[in-house]
């Protein structure tokens, strides 16, 4: 290989690694719309800021920036807020302090939170009872319920999901996740209005829709690392090509589920036409299929 080829080999591998580098750090807003028939007028339009995978990264100022001029009625993290190890979640703690209980805020665990809890437990519960008390609302497979406008809006958080590897205390036989499991986790749906289950990883919709969720937030995927036009993420963290529910919005019957990019990044550490993503979900009374015509 002559000297001049080899020069632009690195040039070319610098500008990359250089590339790589700005988009992991170019914070993209975007924003999303829902229609959903059983909102009651009352309560559309009802704005939810989505945050998920934000593994440690430090983008306080700008995520909290976009969520104070979005208004919302609503934060949601979808998990994976912090890393597995050894993350105190300074991070996440400091976004909350910043937003002063402007807004309440869900969090259902995602796999990592899970990992940090069964393999450095002393951090992971300094972390939990810090975000408690910067006034999240922490839902380990539980429900906790929404009024705007004396209307009920139901947030589930199922963190009981398989991931492959046994972060439950018993670890959870994809086999056996099922309905009838994730009815056992968080009860069936009330009949609110609307519900809206926090579920890390996507790769369940059909579950979640079968179960009865009206809104499904999910994250876990990271947009597939690396984006294709046309095509759409390429990796999966569940080590699969071309995941189905990579990123944005999917139906299935009445169910709608968004699935962030996230914002930081995990084992694959690299984002290429990807840049990380905070939502604003506008959820609005209409007639879905009318809409679409």
């Amino acid at each position: 290989m002559s000297f001049k080829k080899i020069i632009y080999m690195v040039v070319f591998i610098v500008l990359m690694i250089t590339g790589i580098i700005i988009e992991s750090n170019r914070l993209e807003v975007t924003e999303k719309e829902i229609i959903m028939d059983t909102l009651p007028d009352s309560v559309s339009p009802l704005k939810i800021v989505h945050i998920s995978d934000l593994h440690g990264k430090d983008f306080k100022n700008r995520l909290v920036k976009v969520i104070k001029n979005a208004n919302p009625d609503m934060v949601v993290f979808s998990g994976d807020m912090i890393d597995s190890h050894n993350d105190e979640g300074d991070v996440v703690v400091a976004i909350l302090e910043a937003l002063e209980n402007r807004y309440p805020v869900y969090y259902s665990y995602g796999n990592h939170d899970l990992y940090c809890r069964l393999n450095t437990p002393e951090v992971f519960y300094r972390y939990k009872e810090k975000v408690e008390n910067a006034g999240c609302i922490l839902l380990d497979d539980q429900m906790s319920v929404y009024t705007k406008k004396d209307e009920d809006i139901e947030i589930y958080g199922l963190s009981s999901i398989p991931y492959g590897k046994g972060v439950h205390e018993i670890s959870l036989d994809k086999s056996s996740f099922n309905v009838y499991y994730i009815n056992q986790k968080i009860g069936k749906p009330n009949g609110a209005h609307v519900n809206i289950l926090i579920a890390h990883d996507p790769t369940w919709f059909d579950l979640y829709a079968q179960w009865g969720a009206d809104i499904v937030l999910s994250g876990h995927m990271h947009g597939g690392a690396i984006r294709l036009p046309f095509i759409g993420g390429v990796f999966s963290p569940n080590r699969e090509l071309f995941p189905k529910y990579d990123a944005g919005l999917f139906e299935k019957d009445k169910t709608v589920m968004h699935v962030s990019r996230g914002v930081g990044t995990s084992v694959e550490r690299i984002r290429v036409f990807n840049r990380p993503e905070i939502t604003i979900i506008t959820v609005r009374t209409g007639d879905r299929e009318a809409d679409k015509r």
